[in-house]
């Protein structure tokens, strides 16, 4: 019997001692692989609602245009400040509907004229970008 037991702790202290056996802890993770691909993708939504957000403050802070020629200066200048937007690293859905918006805008800018297809066109647009804001957190912003 005092075999047995002798035996017993022998075993329990070589496992307990032995390198092999303990349990190896996990490698520590870099701060990039914590925050993870979903806090990076939503930082991006986050930066493009801001920059969009801007560009529609500063029209709301133009008058409106009395005429065609200040209409037409409008409309380019509006498109200008759309193109400068940083869109290279949104989610692949933001991107599509931002593509969308952002050539319905350039339609515009390049027909001269307000076609009500165009303009159809455009506001299916801006409304499918609404509404895909709105699902990401921001309801405030809207075109």
């Amino acid at each position: 019997m005092h075999s047995v037991l002798r035996i017993c702790v022998l075993l329990i202290a070589i496992l307990l001692c032995c390198p092999a056996c303990k349990k190896k802890e996990p490698p520590k993770r870099k701060r990039e692989e914590i925050v993870g691909e979903a806090s990076r993708e939503r930082r991006r939504l986050n930066n493009f609602a801001m920059s969009l957000r801007r560009v529609i403050d500063w029209r709301q802070t133009q008058p409106i245009a009395s005429t065609e020629a200040l209409r037409r200066s409008m409309i380019k200048e509006v498109v200008r400040k759309f193109d400068e937007i940083n869109t290279r690293e949104l989610p692949a859905k933001a991107e599509a509907i931002w593509t969308r918006v952002l050539a319905a805008w350039h339609e515009l800018d390049d027909a001269g004229t307000a076609d009500p297809e165009l303009l159809k066109k455009g506001a299916a647009a801006a409304q499918e970008l609404n509404d895909y804001l709105a699902e990401n957190g921001f309801p405030d912003v809207r075109l």
